[in-house]
């Protein structure tokens, strides 16, 4: 979930998954929103043969960027000719399974960051993976983008015990149903 930042950060996260999981290809990069600090890398992705995978509201800017011609010079993307990825829309919900192993994608709107949303679940974990909400780990105040997270993980009537933000930071899913709590005081 999410290509940040930059083409060079993707590629090397494509080696650090190789090397971990030799013969395991990326099959898919999903996004969680357009902003250039979550689809920065998704040039790259997509060389590699990924699909990216966009929720339906997201899908005009990220053809925009992936269809845009980068060929001075070319980057991986603009070589990568047949064998690139290519958008696989998705209204609601999108899930990919592997063995017992499931992700789900999950669109929502009525955030103030941006619309849609979209956070990652993983059920055998119970872990949710967010990003620009709420920031775990960090002692972070409840806030109107937070209580609608909240609100959207209750509609989707997800078990979460563990929340993975989008810059990196893993925390409890207690912190912030009390950081919620506080809001609402």
């Amino acid at each position: 979930v999410e290509a940040p930042y930059l083409d060079t950060q993707s590629r090397m996260l494509a080696k650090a998954v190789a090397a971990q999981f030799p013969n395991k290809p990326i099959k898919y990069a999903a996004v969680t929103h357009f902003h250039y600090d979550h689809i920065g890398g998704v040039r790259a992705m997509a060389a590699l043969g990924a699909t990216i995978l966009v929720a339906k509201g997201h899908e005009p800017a990220l053809r925009k960027v992936l269809e845009a011609p980068h060929t001075h010079p070319p980057d991986d993307l603009a070589k990568a000719g047949d064998k690139a990825g290519k958008i696989e829309t998705y209204e609601g919900t999108k899930e990919i399974k592997e063995g017992n192993q499931s992700l789900q994608l999950i669109s929502f709107t009525g955030s103030p960051h941006t619309e849609p949303m979209v956070m990652a679940y993983v059920p055998s974990g119970r872990a949710l993976f967010q990003s620009d909400l709420w920031f775990p780990s960090i002692k972070a105040p409840g806030s109107p983008a937070a209580a609608q997270l909240m609100e959207a993980i209750q509609m989707a009537k997800l078990r979460v015990d563990t929340m993975v933000g989008g810059h990196g930071l893993i925390g409890p899913y207690a912190e912030f149903t009390k950081a919620i709590a506080a809001l609402k005081k």
